[in-house]
């Protein structure tokens, strides 16, 4: 498992939240405007406000850099490399089930 080869000291929390809350912007930057055509300033707000505050970048790079200074290199690769994939991933995800509830 991703725990036994990152160690115990793998940030779950952080990319969890940061995965989820992609998914989550993704398909809210779709549904917003195709179901009930918000207008930019509320979907900024939405966007930008409340779920950029459920994920953090900044938490993100302080368990990189935490991970990288116990010399924690395969976890590092995990982590940084699973987030911003998973991330992109999850938000096309995200997108693409509001695409096709709005259809």
């Amino acid at each position: 498992t991703l725990t036994q080869v990152a160690g115990r000291s793998f940030p779950w929390g952080t990319f969890t939240v940061n995965v989820v809350g992609s998914a989550l912007m993704g398909f809210l930057a779709v549904w917003l405007v195709a179901r009930w055509q918000v207008p930019l300033e509320y979907r900024l707000a939405i966007l930008t406000g409340f779920l950029g505050a459920f994920t953090t970048m900044s938490a993100f790079s302080v368990d990189t850099l935490a991970l990288m200074e116990r010399q924690q290199w395969l976890a590092v690769l995990a982590y940084a490399g699973g987030t911003i994939i998973l991330c992109l991933l999850a938000a096309r995800a995200g997108m693409l089930v509001a695409e096709r509830l709005t259809a």
